[in-house]
Formats: structure tokens, C-alpha cells, sequence
């Protein structure tokens, strides 16, 4: 085997292992780095994410269409830069949610209710976009302090 070969192999195999090892929505947020946004995520770390229920499948479709997803996980093709940050960006508030609530099971129940502080909008609904993100942190920063019970 040639050496571009046995270091696309080892590549694999470190991407499979960093794949396999996505746990929670901190962990995801370590794996999605900013260099790894700019080089392309690997499909595989969004699917064993979905797989360990850190994410749905309906979350990762709200970023990234039904079939996009199904064929960038079929074709071991990384994701576009929009779409990584697009997930990485919601792993992290999913992460400072699960830490101000205390859990992940709460967190998802906030993430996912119709929120007063955000004009009645559900956060998740919120974090298609960057400003609206930013309202989610926020509304969860306030939490965080105390500033809403």
C-alpha cells in the first residue's frame, strides 16, 4: 500500500473513532471545531450523534435537506461549511442549555417549547440563523444569572 494510502486509512479510522465516541452535545461541540467546519465534517459524526440521541434526525433536517443528509452519510462525504457551522452552532447551545438545565432531558424540553422571551417561538426554531441563536443565548445567559425564574 502506498503512503497516501495508509494515511487516507488512518484518517478513516480516526474519523470513524472521533465518530463513534459522540456521546453527548459537549462532545459534539469538541468535535466540531473550527478547523474542522473549514476542512468539511464528516457526515459519519452527524449520524453516530443521531445514532447516541444527542441530535434527531428532525434537528439535523431543519439544517441540512432529508436527501443531502442520507447521501453525504451513503458517500462518506463531508458536509458543506454552511451546514457544519450550521450544526456546530446548535450542539453548542444544545451544550450550555443541558448545563444551565442541569440535563439534557430538560434542556430538550426548553429547546423545544414555545418561549415567551423569544416572541413565543420555540428556541430551536431560533437557531436556523445566526441572530437567532444569538436571542437563544441570550434568553439562556438570563437563565444562567437568574434573570428569569
Amino acid at each position: 500500500m502506498s503512503t497516501a494510502g495508509r494515511d487516507s486509512t488512518r484518517k478513516t479510522k480516526k474519523m470513524t473513532a472521533v465518530a463513534t465516541n459522540i456521546r453527548s452535545a459537549k462532545g459534539l461541540c469538541r468535535s466540531l471545531t473550527h478547523k474542522r467546519v473549514l476542512s468539511g465534517v464528516n457526515a459519519a459524526i452527524v449520524k453516530s450523534a443521531i445514532d447516541h440521541h444527542v441530535l434527531t434526525l428532525d434537528e439535523v433536517h431543519r439544517f441540512i435537506p432529508k436527501s443531502t443528509f442520507a447521501r453525504k452519510v451513503r458517500e462518506r462525504l463531508p458536509l458543506s461549511i454552511e451546514e457544519g457551522d450550521r450544526l456546530a452552532r446548535l450542539a453548542r447551545l444544545k451544550a450550555y442549555a443541558a448545563d444551565v438545565f442541569d440535563g439534557e432531558e430538560d434542556a430538550e424540553t426548553w429547546l423545544h417549547e414555545s418561549n415567551p422571551a423569544l416572541g413565543a417561538e420555540a428556541p430551536i426554531d431560533l437557531l436556523i440563523t445566526d441572530d437567532g441563536a444569538k436571542r437563544v443565548e441570550i434568553v439562556l445567559r438570563r437563565i444562567d444569572y437568574g434573570d428569569y425564574s
